[in-house]
């Protein structure tokens, strides 16, 4: 028992003292110590005794499994894309039991030939029916175009369906999981924002075929019923029965079809933005590479002792010898130490060099995860890119033959916005990648190395020689994703629009 302090100190003086508070010694000390009971009388000895064991027992849960962690990860990003695309058929990587995905790669099979296949077919034969007319050919070309490029990327992600579920359950390797606190947050606004884009585009779509949906009902002429859509159909649809059963087949075919290629898109670009996660989080690691806030007994001594401190002012007067003792045997260790006089901070290098090592392993699992998104989704945002460029001239010369009063008029202008942020989502998200990872040489350069040994600093150099090459994700081998690929496209829209509005008028004279 301490002399000057009449309590049982949580620390005996011995070599082998500990550095940290654990939760066995501070049951031993207070079930061993009788001053305990009556040395506040400010809350009753069994409320204080319950309240004691109850914050005990939270704490050997921390021990047992760690510091508490919020239910998220990068695959939380994804669950919007995932939760559309296994209703429509296309995802099956949940399913465990062999018979169920054989049902379900039939309910797939079902799904995309009677939405998707069929209903391109009538498109493409319409299209067939009236070539030569320009007028015509642009009012339909615009919304098949993007039904074809939605077939390619379809394709593409049913063929390399493997490929995409490794990229999916990559998104929780070791190497991607939070560490702290800090990371936790970071990887939430990630999730967050990526959750808004998914359910802002899907919005956008859904407000451009309602659109669709009821121009006809308001533009309708009584002697010719008109569908929503430019198809073709073996047998007359003006009969009142199949009108109405036409009209929903191709507003419900067209719905499914948009969603499921805004899911297609945003896929790839929330997978860019859980890589740029990664980047911010690597750069906060090399920032405090030989920083020991995040070391774990530290944590647990200040939780354990932000708990006990409200118990009675004789824990307080406890922590207080136990918090002298430690300083005491910590400045004792810190003289033992063989550090060189010029390096006034001890550090452990073997440490440092593990965290370093982390660093470094973390930065080639990103690179290495970018890269296979780029293999996997290349082709499809190629030919993306290609359509949209068309469809972008194709919706501007539709409009200069719309009345701006009309219903048509501002449904198409929704259409245009859909494409203009099927593109942007890409270059944004490719674009934030380059920057983020353009960013970890000085992210490297802000550590305290200036106190370091000459080891850590050497190896600190070669990290920085290895990231300081940005990542640049590349489509085709043409481009990069950038916004100054997006200043391209704009561009090259319009150049297309001027030549089709100089052939029009040339028709027209």
């Amino acid at each position: 028992m301490d002399s000057t302090s009449g309590v049982t100190p949580l620390f005996q003086s011995s070599t082998t003292t500990p550095l940290y508070l654990t939760t066995r010694s501070v049951k031993a000390n207070y079930s061993s110590s009788n001053d305990y009971r009556y040395s506040s009388g400010l809350v009753p000895r069994r409320r204080k005794r319950k309240t004691l064991h109850r914050s005990l027992r939270i704490l050997d849960m921390e021990e047992r499994n760690g510091p508490p962690r919020r239910e998220i990860n990068a695959k939380d990003a994804l669950a919007v894309n995932l939760w559309i695309l296994r209703r429509y058929g296309a995802w099956a990587a949940d399913i465990g039991s062999s018979v169920l995905r054989i049902l379900y790669n039939v309910y797939g099979a079902a799904m995309i030939t009677v939405v998707t296949v069929t209903y391109y077919s009538t498109e493409l034969v319409y299209l067939y029916l009236i070539w030569g007319n320009l007028e015509a050919i642009t009012e339909v070309s615009f919304l098949l175009l993007t039904h074809l490029a939605t077939a390619v990327k379809l394709a593409n992600f049913l063929i390399r369906r493997e490929r995409v579920e490794k990229l999916v359950s990559d998104t929780c390797q070791e190497k991607f999981l939070p560490k702290d606190t800090k990371h936790y947050d970071i990887l939430r606004t990630t999730v967050r924002k990526a959750n808004k884009e998914n359910i802002v585009f899907n919005l956008m779509c859904i407000s451009t075929v309602m659109a669709w949906a009821i121009v006809p009902l308001v533009e309708n002429n009584k002697v010719v019923r008109r569908l929503p859509l430019k198809t073709w159909f073996p047998f007359s649809t003006d009969s009142t029965p199949i009108y109405e059963l036409v009209y929903a087949y191709e507003i419900i075919a067209v719905l499914i079809n948009a969603c499921m290629n805004a899911m297609l898109d945003t896929f790839a670009s929330v997978l860019m933005a859980v890589a740029g996660c990664q980047v911010d989080v690597l750069c906060l690691n090399l920032t405090s590479l030989d920083r020991s806030s995040d070391n774990i007994r530290s944590a647990k001594e200040r939780r354990l002792k932000g708990l006990i401190e409200g118990e009675s002012n004789n824990v307080i007067a406890t922590l207080s010898v136990a918090k002298n003792r430690v300083g005491n045997e910590l400045e004792k260790r810190k003289e033992r130490l063989p550090v060189a006089k010029e390096f006034p901070l001890a550090r452990d290098d073997d440490l440092l060099h593990r965290r370093i090592a982390g660093c470094i392993e973390h930065h080639g699992s990103i690179l290495r995860f970018g890269k296979e998104i780029q293999d996997v989704f290349g082709i499809g945002i190629l030919i993306q890119f290609a359509v949209s460029s068309t469809i972008l001239c194709l919706t501007c010369f539709e409009l200069t033959l719309i009345s701006a009063t009309s219903l048509q008029f501002y449904s198409m202008l929704l259409y245009q916005g859909c494409m203009l942020f099927q593109i942007y989502c890409y270059c944004w998200h490719g674009n934030e990648l380059k920057v983020k990872t353009s960013q970890l040489t000085t992210a490297a350069f802000n550590c305290t190395w200036i106190t370091s040994s000459p080891k850590f600093k050497s190896s600190l150099r070669i990290v920085m020689c290895r990231v300081q090459r940005p990542m640049q994700l590349m489509v085709g081998g043409f481009f990069s994703l950038s916004l100054e690929t997006f200043s391209m496209i704009l561009r090259t829209a319009y150049s297309f629009y001027a030549v089709l509005q100089r052939v029009h008028s040339n028709g027209t004279n």
